[in-house]
């Protein structure tokens, strides 16, 4: 009896491409049976561990926590009906690197209490950007996701004219505020 397969949804293509490039066999399957969904899981939980390993540093008892999520999304892979535990162990991972794991059993229904979303009991979470980060994501990630009045390569056309070469491009983002301030706004 042929397994039974199932088509890969386009947002998950499109992430497994982000993740393992476009031409790799993982990214360009356009079904799969549960066997090989278990097998390419199990390649994109150690591809996220492995980034969590380089991009987050943390204590102990945190670090804990976030491998229980792994854990539990890798043990859901031996079952037969795995995506709910994938789901869940996922889930995990991503509320423990918001800071903590909620526990909401003994709430009582009804309005939420005012810190019910919180999860900076143990630890917070603060992103920053470096000047070098807020320029790729004005040039970059900015203009694929909003709606700009200008775009920022042409704004660098008109910062290189008026300032010259000499000035570092660093100075540009300060340049662009002043210059385009509701782009700006929208971006920072």
């Amino acid at each position: 009896m042929k397994a039974k397969r199932t088509a890969v949804p386009i947002a998950m293509q499109v992430q497994l491409s982000r993740l393992f490039g476009s031409e790799s066999r993982i990214a360009s399957r356009s079904e799969r049976s549960d066997a090989e969904w278990k097998r390419d899981l199990k390649l994109v939980l150690a591809e996220i561990w492995d980034y969590l390993d380089t991009n987050i540093e943390t204590d102990i008892v945190h670090r804990r926590m976030i491998h229980s999520g792994f854990m539990a999304a890798d043990h859901a892979l031996t079952e037969e009906i795995f995506w709910p535990g994938y789901v869940e162990g996922i889930t995990r991972i991503l509320l423990c690197l918001l800071g903590d794991y909620p526990d909401h059993r003994k709430r009582k229904t009804g309005t939420k209490k005012s810190g019910h979303y919180r999860l900076s009991k143990d630890r917070s979470l603060t992103f920053t950007q470096t000047r070098k980060q807020r320029s790729h994501m004005l040039f970059w990630s900015a203009p694929a996701l909003l709606e700009l009045q200008s775009t920022p390569l042409t704004a660098l056309h008109d910062f290189r004219d008026e300032v010259g070469l000499d000035v570092p491009i660093e100075e540009f983002v300060s340049w662009y505020k002043a210059r385009h301030p509701e782009d700006y706004l929208k971006v920072f």
